[in-house]
Order: C-alpha cells, then sequence, then structure tokens
C-alpha cells in the first residue's frame, strides 16, 4: 500500500485534468503513489477517465427533472444537460435526473455533494457524453401545513416547482389543493412569470418600463402622461408577475383570484410562497 501523502490540491488537480470523482482521483494517487500521470493512466484503465475528453463538448440539449418526497414537504426541480436530444429522450436519462434529484431531497443538499457528481461522471463514462447539472432548485417547507408540488411538461423542456402553504389541517382538503398546485404549475408551464407579485421587480425594471412608456408620449401633458405610464404599467406587471397573469384555464381569473376564489371555498388561507420555472433553451 502507498505511503505517499496525497492532498487535496493533487486530488483536485486530477480532477480537474480527468473530470473524474473526488473519491476515484484519491482512489487513482494512492495506487500511483502520487504520481499524476500514472493515476490518470488507472483512470483510463477503469474507464472512468474517459469523461476527460467530453467536459469542454457543448452540453445544449437536456431535460428539467423534478423529485418530490411522499409528504409532498420537499422537493427539487433541476436543468440536467447533455450533448444531443437523441440522449435527452433516453428514458436512462430522465432516470440519471430523477436519481439526482431524489439524491438532493433525500440529503437536503444546497449545492452537490460527492455523491451526486459521482453520479454525473459515472453517467458520463457509460452514456459517453457531456453531461452537466446545470441548476437546482430545493424547497423545504418551513409551515406545518402546505404543499411542494411539481410539473414537468411534455418530453422534459420546461417543469415547474411550487410551494403553497395554508393555515387548516388540510387531510379532508388534499385533493383539492393538489389541483390547485397542479393548475398553478401547469399555468406557470405555460405563461413563464418571472416574478410572483409586483413588489418583487427589480426598481431598475420598472424605471427601465417607465422610461419606454414616457419616451412614446412625451409630446402629452403631464398629467396625461402619469396616467398613461400607470395603465401601461399595470399592462407590465400582468405580463411579468405571476399573481397578477390570467389564468390560463379560465382567462376571467387572475391567479390571484383563482387562490381568492379557493380560499372561499375551503375556509382558508391557502398562500403560494414561490415558484421556479426551468426551460431547456439553445
Amino acid at each position: 500500500m502507498s505511503t505517499t501523502t496525497i492532498s487535496a490540491k493533487m486530488v483536485a488537480d486530477l480532477r480537474k485534468k480527468t473530470g473524474a470523482g473526488l473519491m476515484d482521483c484519491k482512489k487513482a494517487l494512492s495506487e500511483a503513489e502520487g504520481n499524476t500521470e500514472q493515476a490518470i493512466d488507472w483512470l483510463r484503465k477503469k474507464g472512468i477517465a474517459s469523461a476527460s475528453k467530453r467536459a469542454e463538448r457543448a452540453a445544449n440539449e437536456g431535460i428539467i427533472a423534478s423529485f418530490v418526497d411522499a409528504k409532498a414537504k420537499s422537493g427539487v426541480l433541476l436543468e440536467l444537460n447533455c450533448e444531443t436530444d437523441f440522449v435527452a429522450k433516453n428514458d436512462s436519462f430522465k432516470a440519471l435526473g430523477r436519481q439526482i434529484g431524489e439524491r438532493i431531497v433525500t440529503e437536503n443538499l444546497d449545492k452537490p455533494d460527492d455523491a451526486v457528481n459521482e453520479i454525473v461522471t459515472q453517467a458520463i463514462a457509460t452514456i459517453g457524453e457531456n453531461i452537466i447539472l446545470s441548476n437546482f432548485a430545493r424547497y423545504q417547507l418551513q409551515a406545518d401545513q402546505g404543499i411542494i408540488a411539481d410539473y414537468i411538461h411534455g418530453i422534459g423542456k420546461v417543469g415547474v416547482l411550487v410551494e403553497l402553504t395554508f393555515t387548516e389541517e388540510a387531510t379532508a382538503k388534499s385533493d383539492a389543493l393538489k389541483q390547485l398546485a397542479k393548475d398553478i404549475c401547469m399555468h406557470i408551464a405555460a405563461s413563464a412569470p418571472l416574478y410572483t407579485c409586483r413588489q418583487d421587480v427589480p426598481e431598475e425594471t420598472i424605471a427601465k418600463e417607465k422610461a419606454i412608456i414616457a419616451e412614446g408620449i412625451k409630446n402629452k401633458p403631464a398629467e396625461i402622461i402619469e396616467k398613461i405610464v400607470e395603465g401601461k404599467l399595470n399592462k407590465v406587471y400582468s405580463e411579468l408577475c405571476l399573481l397578477e397573469q390570467a389564468f390560463v384555464k379560465d382567462p376571467d381569473l387572475t391567479i390571484q383570484k383563482l387562490i381568492a376564489q379557493k380560499n372561499s371555498e375551503l375556509n382558508d388561507t391557502v398562500e403560494l410562497k414561490r415558484f421556479t420555472r426551468y426551460q431547456i433553451s439553445k
């Protein structure tokens, strides 16, 4: 057995060169008694370093995947990229996304750990394409009552994660709340809001919109300009903000009114706390 001390920097450098997992790099360096080139050869013989030549390939295809635990108290939405649409459509690649999602939720991860990196590295070696976990958002309910809901549209090019909270015991209302969560998820997938409500819109975005609107009507009296700007801003908010968007299944309702309607039906206080929407785009 090697008595050579394997430093963290040596492991990191080898990982950078090969794309292999941390534990594999440490094992390879140990087997090679600290010799980097021999460690690379060891990894290649094991089929692990085959990922290294793929690490620089563009991974513009992929899927949006999700995983929510059985109690709907914790969930994750993630973007997993690969090189070709052929791989993205493969059931094994979709299963990979779910496997990674389950690991993130089960271990309450806020960033990929060694196990997630190892799963990706092994998949690269097996599938033969560069694979990248580009983004993920994990939700964990903070309140006693609530639900995490997910929705993946079609073949996995768009996905949504939503957190709803409510005040009353939900056992008797679970079907209605699940349907509401599903409806909101599907709406978000279709309408692509950027913010939950107008208070979330950055001041610089509002200022820019005001300037654009005002430029087109600058020759009008000041009091008229103010009213026109206000009216046009309301339209901007209805496009950007989820709660102010017209519900895709019933345009007479905004999402805010849909939730209010459900509150009245259930005699509860349901709130939409947050959402994440990912989309694969080239």
